[in-house]
């Protein structure tokens, strides 16, 4: 196997890095970088992860090679380990994109019991710091007797990960599945977390090939997607919650009368938490190779409805902070500089449009709130939320003009019309 490192912005090559290997064969290599910087370096590590088996076939490991990557010069190996050797099978092993925050890559792998060359029905995983050891133990992430195939892995900090794979052994495909674990401690002395395992998608039995990354604060998983036949195949994405769950809508990648050959490749421009750009490039194999940005995260509508009344010249407003977007924690609504008591906050699912002299309460009245500013309202990973409408207007102790409640004064009316 060889290895070299590639500027970015030159295209400029080290020399060649090469692993000898005697009565081996090695195959699907995968890659993790470093995007660390300050203390501890300029983001120079690398994990190689790769399936080795003998060519007698009495064995085979999930292999890990640790490479610095200086910023000139050609790379150098530091650490070598096995992540899994064994005389029964592993194969399609995969290692996160990156190190994150707290500097461990996951390796995911498929394994069978039954020996070399049998299907795999257990997804395995084993967590690596950059300094090449191997951390606390193996995680058995799904046992599934009718076969699991692919597995991916995708982390927010290098302490969280979510992890996608196919339940299911034919070459057409199965069911993608998804599972979020967590490392808490040390790398010498902790445990894992594990979350509940989810169904993310919502298409046939013949979904196959899951890729994953994570995008400022959602995952984006894309898979492919073959017909009863076996013969046309679709790429789909969608946006996934940081335990796994649908976070969006499931969004169709192709234009017929296109149909993808390959299998699909998601790359974040900001994989990592905390970030704010959450765009993802899906690449995959059609007549050509195509690509497409896919946005993790919406911005949700706001529309003025007016219906506002009391003394002319109160600078009562009501706005927002955060966005109207599917599991957004930071969505507050807000009355800016009251100059009279609050006395609640009216949030309606549909629009009234009560008159009553110059005023207008415009939400239907299915929720009264005390009067707080602001007032948090989040709303969680739902995908039937998806152009749900909110109406909000807040109720104050002033004179309004109106008959019925004179000594009742409004705010504006606002509609949010929630997003992705």
């Amino acid at each position: 196997m060889k290895v070299r490192s590639i500027q970015a912005g030159s295209t400029t090559m080290s020399g060649v890095l090469t692993r000898s290997h005697t009565n081996s064969v090695t195959s699907h290599v995968s890659i993790g970088g470093d995007g660390r910087l300050g203390a501890f370096g300029a983001a120079q590590r690398a994990m190689v992860v790769f399936r080795e088996q003998t060519t007698f076939g009495t064995e085979n490991k999930v292999h890990m090679w640790c490479v610095h990557v200086p910023s000139t010069g050609n790379p150098t190996t530091f650490q070598n380990q096995e992540i899994a050797s064994t005389t029964v099978h592993v194969d399609q092993p995969a290692v996160s994109r990156h190190c994150g925050a707290n500097g461990n890559w996951l390796v995911a792998y498929a394994r069978s019991g039954s020996g070399i060359g049998t299907t795999p029905d257990e997804i395995r995983a084993r967590m690596v710091d950059t300094d090449g050891l191997l951390c606390g133990t193996t995680a058995v992430v799904d046992t599934f007797a009718s076969g699991v195939q692919t597995p991916c892995v995708a982390t927010v900090d290098g302490e969280q990960f979510l992890l996608a794979w196919v339940r299911g052994a034919s070459t057409l495909g199965g069911d993608v599945f998804a599972r979020r674990i967590r490392w808490t401690g040390q790398c010498s002395a902790g445990a894992w977390i594990f979350a509940t395992t989810t169904d993310p998608t919502t298409g046939t039995a013949f979904e196959l090939s899951p890729s994953l990354d994570f995008a400022a604060s959602k995952f984006v998983l894309a898979w492919a997607e073959r017909d009863a036949l076996g013969v046309n195949q679709h790429v789909f994405a969608r946006s996934l919650a940081f335990d796994g769950q649908p976070s969006g809508a499931q969004h169709d990648m192709l234009t017929p009368p296109f149909v993808a050959r390959g299998f699909p490749v998601v790359a974040a421009k900001a994989s990592t938490s905390g970030g704010t750009n959450d765009e993802a490039l899906l690449v995959w194999d059609e007549d050509v190779i195509r690509g497409q940005l896919f946005e993790a995260q919406g911005t949700g509508l706001v529309t003025s409805l007016g219906g506002a009344c009391g003394i002319p010249g109160l600078s009562d407003v009501a706005t927002w902070s955060g966005t109207p977007v599917l599991g957004s924690n930071t969505f507050a609504l807000e009355l800016l500089a009251p100059t009279s008591p609050i006395l609640g906050l009216a949030i309606g699912f549909s629009q009234a449009s009560l008159p009553c002299g110059p005023c207008t309460l415009v939400p239907s009245l299915d929720i009264l709130l005390p009067g707080v500013t602001p007032t948090p309202l989040p709303i969680p990973h739902t995908p039937s939320l998806i152009d749900f409408e909110l109406f909000t207007q807040w109720l104050q102790l002033r004179p309004s003009g109106c008959p019925i409640l004179p000594d009742i004064g409004l705010s504006q009316a606002l509609k949010f019309t929630i997003k992705e």
